[in-house]
This record gives structure tokens, C-alpha cells and sequence, in this order.
């Protein structure tokens, strides 16, 4: 086994005592075999990963400010937890085909970021590599990109899958979707629209899928079954129209959406996980719901005693 994996293996590099190895600090950048550790303050506006880098580790340009451009080298794999966290400067990043994963808020709180192309390569990335990327305009997702985790991070203006991807798809809006838009997995929180009729196609709105959407006033479902929880959470949402097929409202989906006044629901809903934010709204229930009622605005169970 060579130095490279067992300092990694080790722990983390902030519990060796690096300046002892300071014959391995290139330009700034601690490399240990094929593993980039930890990058310092010496690092400039433009950085090229060295050829042969495999691995960078945990935290290695958290808060390396100082970066506004990245070059990642074919044979790159892993990018680890928060490995690029608030380099605010950082503008695009395009990753390499050799790419296997891109961890956990790796590059969570970059708020010059612009563009992010997940490559061709097969990778597997965090839903939440992009938390709090207030100037995301565009995530472009390449064909054999796959995400993980239970929601996805949409602070971006537009999702752009390619159509080879067998796992997504994207609209003329901008919106991600599973291959074959049954499931509406994040709506872009920055997108600029102020209204949006979900496609016909739509059985079920993801966890957190539209939280945040500012801009957004104005929801149309048609064919929507089932909406996850958090879903409108944070959004500017003032009119929703759930059509005649809902079924399963999930918990805290209109938690903190100020604008929203009125809840209107409809007779196929037969589940609605309401809570006390969301009931701080005005509701109507259709009369004839099986299992919900409303008087003067409140949402009840049919027997009105709820």
C-alpha cells in the first residue's frame, strides 16, 4: 500500500502534521500519490489539477477564494464531500469523461458559479453538489450522468439534459424530469416564468421539487396524482390549480409560501399530511371529498371535527 492510501485512510490530512511533509506541497497544493489534499492560500484566480490525480479529498478548496477557473484532468474520478465549498469566485466547471462521483455539497455555496456540465462520463453525483449556487444559470447534464440522493438541489435558472441520458429529461422550460415525465424531479428556482402548467404526463412532484421558486405565482396540474413533501416550501406561490386526479398531499408542501391565501381542494384527494404552518392558509374543500370538509376557511376531517 502506498503513502497515498494510507495517509487517506488515516484520516482526515488536518490531524497529520502537514508542514512535515513539505516536500509533497506542489505550487500550494498538497498532493499525496494520486490523492490532491488540501490546497492553500497560495493557490491563484486559474488552477490546473496535475495529470494523475485520481481522488481530491474533503475540503481540499473550501474557501480557496481566490479561484475564478478550474481545469479537471482526464483520469480525475472522486470528488469528495465540500471539496470546492464557497470558492466564491469559481465561474464554470466542466468535468472530465473519467469522472465516477462527485460527493455532498462539493461545490455548495460558490456563488460566482455560472455553468456546471456534468461531462460524458458514467458519474454519479449528490443531489445537493450544488446547494446555495445563487447564480447557477444552467446544470448540463451529459448521458451517462445519474444523481443521488432524495431531492435535488434546483438553484439553478435551467436544467439541460442530453437526450441520450437514460435516467432524466428536461423541457423547453428548463424543468427536470425522470426519462419519461412521470415524475417532476426540481423546477429551476431562478427561472425568470411566473406561471407553470405541469405536463400531462406528471403522476408525481418530488420532495422539495419547486422550494424556493420565487418568481413563480401561478401552478396547473392536470394528471398530477401524488406531490412530495416540501414541495412549494419558501416559494412565491400565489395560485395553485391541482386538477380532478390528486390524491396524496405530503407534509409541509405550502410551509412558509406567504403569498398563497387560498387552498382549494379538490374530491379525488384522499391524503393531506397538513400541518400548523399550512394551516395558517384559507382552505375549500370541494363537497364532495370522501374525507376532508372545510368551514370558515379551515381544513377539517368530513365529520368537521378536525
Amino acid at each position: 500500500m502506498d503513502d497515498a492510501q494510507i495517509f487517506y485512510n488515516g484520516g482526515y490530512v488536518r490531524e497529520w502534521d502537514v508542514a512535515a511533509i513539505a516536500e509533497k506541497w506542489e505550487n500550494g497544493v498538497l498532493y499525496i500519490g494520486t490523492f490532491l489534499i488540501e490546497a492553500n492560500d497560495k493557490v491563484k484566480v486559474a488552477y490546473t489539477v496535475k495529470d494523475g490525480t485520481t481522488v481530491i479529498a474533503d475540503f481540499a478548496f473550501a474557501s480557496r477564494n481566490e479561484i475564478t477557473s478550474l481545469n479537471l484532468p482526464e483520469g480525475l474520478k472522486v470528488i469528495e464531500n465540500e471539496a470546492f465549498a464557497i470558492c466564491e469566485k469559481l465561474k464554470k466547471v466542466t468535468l472530465p469523461s473519467t469522472m465516477k462521483e462527485v460527493d455532498s455539497n462539493a461545490f455548495s455555496y460558490c456563488s460566482a458559479l455560472t455553468s456546471f456540465n456534468t461531462g460524458s462520463g458514467n458519474v454519479r453525483i449528490a443531489s445537493t453538489a450544488f446547494e446555495e449556487c445563487l447564480k447557477l444559470k444552467t446544470i448540463t447534464i451529459g448521458k451517462n450522468t445519474e444523481f443521488y440522493g432524495a431531492y435535488f438541489s434546483n438553484g439553478t435558472e435551467a436544467f439541460s439534459v442530453s437526450n441520450s441520458n437514460p435516467y432524466y429529461s428536461s423541457d423547453e422550460n428548463g424543468v427536470l424530469y425522470n426519462k419519461d415525465k412521470t415524475v417532476l424531479l426540481a423546477y429551476p428556482a431562478y427561472s425568470k416564468a411566473t406561471s407553470f402548467t405541469v405536463p400531462e404526463t406528471v403522476k408525481a412532484i418530488n420532495l422539495l421539487a419547486f422550494v424556493s421558486t420565487e418568481n413563480l405565482e401561478t401552478v396547473k396540474m392536470t394528471s398530477v396524482e401524488e406531490i412530495g413533501g416540501y414541495a412549494f416550501c419558501f416559494s412565491g406561490i400565489k395560485n395553485i390549480d391541482f386538477g380532478n386526479k390528486i390524491k396524496s398531499i405530503k407534509e409541509n408542501v405550502f410551509s412558509d409560501c406567504e403569498k398563497l391565501e387560498e387552498i382549494k381542494i379538490p374530491a379525488s384527494l384522499e391524503e393531506y399530511v397538513v400541518d400548523l404552518i399550512d394551516n395558517r392558509h384559507k382552505y375549500t374543500v370541494d363537497k364532495n371529498n370522501k374525507y376532508y370538509s372545510s368551514e370558515n376557511g379551515n381544513f377539517l376531517n368530513k365529520s368537521k371535527k378536525i
